[in-house]
């Protein structure tokens, strides 16, 4: 077999359009290098804050204690679970659990529905165990209720995330008799266990605890036929319940999350939180919306809108200039999942920078290597200048006593 020239390979790369664009985004780091090469830091992300669960008196169920809560606010109408009664009477902050097992099914419906009326005390019934939950439950439920409030003042019915999207506007809807009686009735997920179901028992507004639900969904979610539903709901709560500045923030968190999930459909996805967190933004300057940007364009990219992607890490640059972000947070725009050539410039760009203001020659040698094993090509021109930049790197250093190289050959 006669071996291919390499020249033959490199030829075929002019003419594809993805490595031409990137060649010349990559040009535009030489500029933003050299303005930021001044002071060096990392991106550093919010620490995630957390608070034990209120104590108080109640349901004796074992909770995590990682989940904190968030300001409440109101919510979309298509979302609007909460029930809320005539006001009167005292609350009490004590209720019962009962729990349906998972093998839950309608033979055992009549005395699941005579438990939770008994009285005198309020009811938590805990439904998250069950598999498969039939749609007419919660009517069956209203129908057989008998009770006033006098008995059971409040009534509580506690569901998985997922179950929870799925059927608690339709519950609300369907429990509405048990509310004109002059019952308290709400719909929980597992998250709000913690703080607010107890709170609720207690008389205190509901609070949607969004860093939990995130955390859950990037750690123990498996996703399902309806993940996109899931993933849009949360991003209706962020932007219905979300502190302002924390918006951005959890929709691109949201984003991370459908981009995980791999796909056109889950790209499709996260573009759209992207595009959220961008609105919410606006146009000022930012680090977060360099990473909103750089979130967009990874999502473009598993699309295959290679020049709308390069579009997007374009202007993530130029705002990074424009906020003199230093030059390890130009680094942590990309991924390592990003375009091996888009880094690859940037570790060259930086080691020249390092190497002649005379910053740090160890800095300098370690980004011209990684430039060097990040070229596709080790015979292309800008492999080549990649290691001529580490020779000179390395004669400077040796020029200088007691200052040997650092990065193997």
């Amino acid at each position: 077999m006669t071996e291919q020239p390499r020249s033959s390979a490199t030829d075929s790369s002019r003419g594809n359009p993805l490595v031409r664009a990137t060649r010349a985004l990559g040009r535009r780091f030489i500029a933003l290098v050299r303005t930021l090469v001044a002071s060096l830091g990392h991106v550093v992300n919010g620490r995630r804050r957390t608070h034990a669960p209120r104590a108080r008196t109640g349901c004796a169920v074992p909770v995590p204690l990682d989940k904190p809560a968030t300001r409440s606010a109101p919510l979309p109408e298509v979302l609007a679970a909460r029930l809320t009664p005539p006001s009167s009477g005292r609350v009490c902050s004590e209720f019962e659990c009962v729990v349906a097992e998972s093998a839950f099914h309608e033979p055992r419906y009549h005395s699941a529905f005579a438990q939770l009326q008994c009285g005198p005390r309020s009811k938590l019934w805990d439904l998250r165990a069950v598999q498969t939950i039939q749609l007419d439950l919660f009517e069956r439920l209203a129908d057989a209720w008998k009770v006033g409030r006098e008995a059971v003042p409040r009534l509580g019915i506690l569901l998985g995330y997922e179950h929870w999207i799925v059927f608690h506007v339709v519950a609300a809807r369907r429990l509405r008799p048990i509310v004109h009686r002059g019952i308290g009735v709400e719909i929980f997920y597992t998250q709000q266990l913690p703080d607010s179901v107890p709170a609720w028992f207690a008389g205190d507004r509901v609070d949607h605890p969004l860093p939990a639900i995130l955390e859950w969904l990037r750690a123990d979610w498996h996703p399902t036929p309806i993940w996109a539903r899931v993933l849009d709901t949360t991003a209706m709560l962020v932007t219905a319940f979300g502190h302002r500045e924390q918006v951005p923030d959890q929709l691109l968190q949201l984003a991370a999350i459908a981009l995980s999930l791999r796909g056109i459909d889950a790209a499709t996805e996260a573009a759209k939180h992207a595009q959220a967190a961008l609105s919410w933004l606006g146009d000022t300057p930012s680090r977060m919306r360099c990473r909103a940007l750089r979130m967009l364009a990874s999502a473009m990219l598993v699309r295959g809108e290679t020049d709308e992607a390069l579009a997007q890490l374009d202007a993530a640059i130029g705002i990074a200039a424009v906020i003199r972000d230093p030059i390890r947070g130009a680094l942590a725009l990309l991924s390592a999942d990003d375009l091996p050539y888009l880094r690859a410039t940037l570790h060259h760009q930086l080691a020249i920078a390092l190497h002649e203001q005379r910053k740090n020659a160890d800095e300098a040698e370690h980004h011209a290597a990684a430039a060097a094993a990040l070229r596709w090509d080790p015979d292309s021109r800008l492999a080549r200048n990649d290691r001529a930049l580490l020779a000179r790197i390395r004669a400077g250093r040796a020029s200088q006593p007691g200052k040997p190289s650092t990065t193997a050959p």
